[in-house]
């Protein structure tokens, strides 16, 4: 049913439901079944739509709050978004955490929606913290806060996370997120294209209206991002992918330097450190902000009360949504009702990929890993032993045609497949190891040394590690990118340079009679804006030059992928 009030001096509406609607219960009760949670405490919801929040530039934002039957003082759970407050983010977060005795609140980002003011990504700071000061002036606010978010609502949680007095702050739940967010837009110092298929997305919402429609358009945007990625210059994919210029991607190509002032200033890390309400975290192997999320558990005080869940799947896979969704309830129960019946024990709780088995440690990274480094050798081997003596292996890369980028942290998609066709390719080295007579463990974060010489002073190196099954299928697991200029590295009377890449965290058991096999390329397409070999800004580059790369493998020049090895199979490896 619907009924009306007035609030800041206009009409606003009011939703009731579902009580009297036997249909909409039912319905509200299969979501909840099918998500795997508990039964709610409640299915009535009324919802005051299109509050008024007033910015301190005088930019009006509009937020939705969602009220369980009967708790018009009920703790608040706040989400600030760029997507939208209505479906489906109002049925699936503010209904559901209603319906566990939250009152939620669901708050429009600047220039999203029907808000306004300029949209400005990442700039959540000042709109928070007057989204925070507008809350405690609420008569219905009783100074007891969740914050709860995914993805980029969570980094707009972080920016606001210091503005909640501590007394206040009950209980933080942080998913596929991270407080350093912006540091993925120039992942390992290259351009993620991810983040312009975000940018389509977003502006698609400014035309279309937010929610279902903008999404419904993906097929559309698909087409035109693939133009988009392979045009240059870069100042000119906003217009190809998304029909405009974007501002803040032109702001972003103009700042392609993830440590110069204008990231850190998007970076809410130094929060963390201080944080002392109960926080759980959940992330996945192949999530698009996996490192992030880690570094920002890491910095959590030693005593702050915290979980960490580290899933299997990619961004948007809807295992990762019923999973996430159980773990936010019963983090919520217990740390906000104190029902800890159904609390999950263990500080850390991760999937091992490989054995797909789930596995409890202490701490992150965990304890009792061995680093062991894996030496490239003559002749594509690899090996525990130091190579011998030999020639370097050689590779043309063309950025005309980059090398591909299949599998691996995505929004969408299979995060792990046959690498048939890019080990195939000539501008990528392969490195394998013997079979294994024992299985072997790696977690953590591997590292890679790789010595390089090349005719061109600007390229990218991508290291990528696979697992070789009894079959002979290649199948990645992890890889890491680090863009370079040449001169800057640390240099041999040879001319080789030594280029020090991370890859991304795992955890994978590389199952007995597999091998281990190491790529070497300099492109990740288009996952990541290829280099142009130029040395020109990214912004601007239009010329594109290929480059002739060594690699060498000998006693002084040792290249080598270091993976961090579970202590109890290390030696057990062959």
């Amino acid at each position: 049913m619907f009924c009306s009030v007035r609030a800041s001096g206009k009409m606003k509406v009011l939703l009731r439901g579902e009580i009297g609607n036997g249909g909409r219960m039912r319905r509200r009760l299969l979501l909840h079944r099918l998500l795997g949670l508990p039964a709610p405490g409640t299915t009535t919801v009324t919802v005051h739509a299109d509050l008024e929040i007033q910015m301190r530039d005088g930019v009006v934002l509009h937020a939705d709050r969602l009220v369980p039957d009967g708790q018009v003082d009920a703790p608040v759970l706040l989400m600030r978004s760029p997507y939208g407050r209505r479906q489906p983010w109002r049925s699936l977060y503010g209904r559901t955490f209603a319906a566990y005795g939250l009152q939620v609140v669901v708050a429009s980002c600047r220039g999203t929606g029907d808000t306004g003011g300029r949209l400005r990504p990442f700039d959540e700071r000042d709109d928070g913290v007057d989204t925070v000061a507008w809350l405690r002036g609420q008569p219905w606010y009783s100074g007891r806060l969740v914050l709860m978010a995914p993805s980029y609502l969570g980094m707009a949680a972080w920016a606001l996370v210091d503005a909640v007095p501590p007394a206040e702050l009950l209980a933080v739940v942080a998913i596929l997120t991270s407080s350093r967010l912006a540091r993925s837009v120039f992942d390992g110092g290259a351009l993620s294209l991810q983040w312009l298929d975000w940018s389509a997305l977003i502006a698609d919402q400014q035309t279309r209206g937010p929610g279902v429609r903008a999404l419904a358009s993906r097929a559309l945007r698909g087409r035109r991002l693939a133009r988009a990625q392979r045009h240059l210059p870069l100042s000119e994919s906003d217009r190809v992918a998304a029909g405009r210029t974007l501002p803040w991607w032109q702001q972003w190509l103009a700042h392609p330097d993830p440590d110069d002032a204008f990231w850190h200033d998007r970076d809410w890390s130094d929060v963390v450190a201080r944080l002392r309400a109960p926080v759980v975290m959940i992330t996945s192997w192949h999530d698009l902000f996996l490192p992030w999320q880690l570094a920002d558990w890491v910095q959590l005080p030693a005593d702050t009360t915290r979980r960490l869940v580290i899933a299997p799947w990619v961004h948007q896979d809807p295992r990762l949504l019923r999973l996430y969704m159980r773990e936010a309830v019963d983090w919520i129960q217990a740390h906000v009702h104190g029902d800890v019946r159904d609390l999950p024990g263990g500080p850390v709780h991760f999937h091992v990929g490989g054995a797909d088995q789930w596995r409890d440690a202490p701490s992150w990274p965990p304890p009792h890993t061995v680093d062991r480094r894996w030496y490239l050798q003559p002749g594509g081997g690899l090996d525990v032993a130091e190579p011998p003596p030999a020639s370097p292996s050689r590779y043309r890369y063309d950025p005309a045609e980059p090398t591909p980028a299949v599998g691996g942290p995505l929004a969408l998609a299979n995060p792990r497949k046959s690498q048939r066709s890019v080990e195939a390719r000539d501008d990528v080295l392969v490195f394998t190891s013997a079979p294994f007579a024992m299985p072997l463990e790696v977690v953590g974060a591997p590292r890679a040394t790789i010595h390089l010489r090349s005719d061109v002073e600007h390229t990218d190196v991508v290291v990528r590690l696979c697992d070789v099954d009894s079959r002979g299928r290649s199948r990645n697991v992890c890889d890491g990118l680090r863009r370079v200029h040449l001169p800057d590295l640390p240099s041999h009377p040879d001319g080789v340079r030594t280029v020090e890449v991370d890859l991304w965290p795992t955890a994978h058991t590389f199952a007995r009679g597999h091998r281990l096999r190491v790529q070497v390329a300099s492109a990740a397409f288009p996952r990541y804006a290829r280099n142009p070999g130029t040395g020109e800004p990214p912004a601007t580059a239009t010329r594109l030059v290929a480059a002739d790369h060594e690699v060498h493998h000998t006693p002084g020049h040792p290249s080598c992928i270091v993976l961090p090895t579970a202590g109890t199979v290390a030696s057990a490896s062959q």
